[in-house]
């Protein structure tokens, strides 16, 4: 396993960084924390689809996702949709100064 300790390095240094954030950032920590969980939702909704997509494309039909796991997947890319749309929504404008 010849990764194994890269991924290591790479994991500790994010950690590293986000503590060493946290406590520049310590008069707005909330906001930080709100902002990861937004972006995290984003990345789920797309990481949702894209995973529903591929299953159905690209696996064979014994192993592909069917039945209640799709229904279950659908729902995902739903309940991170409407948060993804809501966050926008509600950011976009103050970031493009309205």
């Amino acid at each position: 396993m010849d990764g194994e300790p890269h991924l290591a390095a790479t994991v500790w240094t994010l950690i590293v960084f986000g503590i060493a954030i946290l406590l520049i950032f310590t008069d707005q920590p909330l906001v930080l924390l709100v902002i990861g969980a937004a972006l995290s939702a984003m990345v789920m909704f797309i990481y949702s689809i894209l995973l529903i997509v591929l299953n159905r494309r690209a696996l064979p039909d014994m192993i592909r996702i069917s039945g209640y796991r799709l229904v279950i997947m659908g729902v995902a890319v739903l309940w991170f949709g409407y948060f993804s749309a809501r966050v926008l929504i509600a950011y976009l404008p103050q970031l493009w100064g309205g």
